[in-house]
């Protein structure tokens, strides 16, 4: 039997007719990681014209009084712990040719846009982890993390008189847990008496909802748990980290319009570039000033494990 004599390959016609590829005509949805530290920091207000550091003041507590002798009253000198941030800047742009506007698919400009955003907003919420978190004291739970690990911090934190987080105390609990993935998925998988039978099978689902609202039923020792796999960048080869937070254990201060949950983009179309002849080429940015910083060590705890 005679081969087809027009059939769709390189020779012949078939390579001319075909199209290439059949784009279509939407974005797929990203990959994107949770942003659920950044929301556990205490915000400072700093206004504008007021400079670029942050101070935080933390009165020192006094010790037990003594008995007095003769009715002479104990002379206490009260002190005062302070911390310091300055502000980072960060920013970025991406630029674009009315060309890309006029040809590319639908929505190729307000996908720009949204990531744009993102990438600001992950950047604040890597820095939490960097600059705030990092320097806590830290638990070794060992070759995986456990639920009796997460025990020892939470009784840790107790012993030193940790605040109570007010998204935690809100909901009837203590302190707020940011595990990576592999740490809170070690906890169900432990040994008798295991997780499960401790808990509901809601536990599993609130690891991956927003603070507000978040059911008791997911609280263990007086701790929410929530995963974040951007903790996960700030891990050693060989190990991951979470951290247990009580109230005021870290701060962050942004100046500027915008903040990390909601960033400011700013679009520049072509038509407003009038420094380019042709206005042929536009921009999308995203600029911000922030930084974070450790507040009081007594109210954090970091748990390591390793990565198995």
């Amino acid at each position: 039997m005679a081969a087809p004599a027009h059939y769709t390959a390189a020779t012949n016609f078939g390579a001319n007719v075909l199209t290439t590829v059949y784009l279509q005509t939407m974005f797929e949805e990203a990959n994107k990681r949770d942003f659920v530290v950044y929301p556990l920091g205490k915000v400072a207000a700093l206004p504008e014209k007021m400079g670029k550091t942050v101070r935080w003041n933390r009165m020192a507590m006094p010790a037990v009084l003594s008995a007095l002798t003769e009715d002479d009253p104990t002379t206490v000198t009260l002190t005062t712990t302070t911390v310091t941030s300055t502000l980072l800047d960060y920013g970025a742009s991406y630029p674009y040719s009315r060309f890309l506007e006029m040809t590319a698919i639908q929505d190729t400009i307000p996908e720009i846009v949204s990531t744009a955003g993102y990438q600001f907003g992950l950047t604040c919420e890597t820095v939490c982890y960097s600059s705030a978190l990092t320097d806590a004291t830290q638990i070794d739970a060992g070759v995986a993390m456990t639920a009796d690990t997460l025990r020892t911090a939470v009784s840790t934190l107790d012993g030193l008189d940790a605040i109570k987080h007010p998204q935690a105390k809100a909901l009837g609990g203590r302190y707020c847990a940011v595990f990576s993935p592999e740490q809170a998925y070690d906890m169900m998988g432990e040994g008798a008496p295991t997780w499960w039978q401790a808990k509901n099978n809601q536990v599993e689902a609130t690891f991956q909802t927003p603070w507000d609202g978040t059911p008791a039923a997911s609280m263990l020792y007086g701790t929410f748990i929530k995963t974040s796999t951007v903790v996960t960048t700030q891990s050693a080869s060989s190990e991951e980290f979470g951290y247990v937070i009580g109230g005021a254990a870290f701060g962050t201060v942004s100046l500027g319009q915008g903040n990390p949950l909601s960033p400011r983009v700013v679009i520049t179309t072509p038509e407003q570039r009038v420094d380019r002849a042709a206005r042929d080429q536009g921009s999308i940015g995203t600029w911000g000033l922030f930084s974070a910083e450790m507040l009081n060590g007594n109210n954090l705890r970091e748990i390591k494990s390793d990565i198995t």
